[in-house]
């Protein structure tokens, strides 16, 4: 924008750029996400805005940070979530979030990461006991390792 100001004994002119904004918008879509346990968690997404947004990174709501299994990067409309080593802690609902002053958006996908089920949940019933066999039942176990026990 250019403005001119004049008073009577001289004039001023001044010049200003406005720097664009957009508000921050994922760029494609999230997947789900299953994995063993012990494998690596890396997810990439690109996004625009201007100014720069701020991302942050949930899992259940819980925001996350850089620790010695987690890395998170985001550099020229691109962030990177990378954990090492996962465990059945790691599943959850993953939310990536993106805000600046034009406003902000976010995206969710779920992680699974499978692993060995929980023991059987007590009490051990003797169903039928017959002179040479036993029918026996039991409750599930409490983590079924990520995937339903049939």
């Amino acid at each position: 924008m250019r403005y001119v100001f004049i008073n009577k004994t001289q004039e001023l002119e001044v010049t200003h750029m406005l720097a664009p904004t957009v508000k921050p918008k994922i760029l494609g879509p999230l997947h789900d996400i299953r994995i063993k346990a012990g494998q690596v968690l890396h997810v990439d997404v690109d996004y625009i805005g201007e100014p720069q947004p701020s991302v942050f990174w949930y899992n259940d709501d819980k925001e996350l940070l850089a620790d010695v299994r987690t890395t998170i990067t985001a550099i020229n409309n691109h962030s990177v979530f990378h954990a090492v080593n996962t465990t059945r802690g790691d599943s959850g609902q993953y939310k990536i979030r993106l805000k600046n002053d034009s406003g902000e958006d976010q995206g969710t996908f779920n992680v699974i990461v499978l692993d060995t089920p929980g023991s059987p949940e007590g009490p051990l019933n003797y169903d039928e006991i017959q002179a040479n066999s036993v029918d026996i039942s039991w409750n599930p176990p409490k983590d079924d390792g990520g995937s339903p026990i049939t």
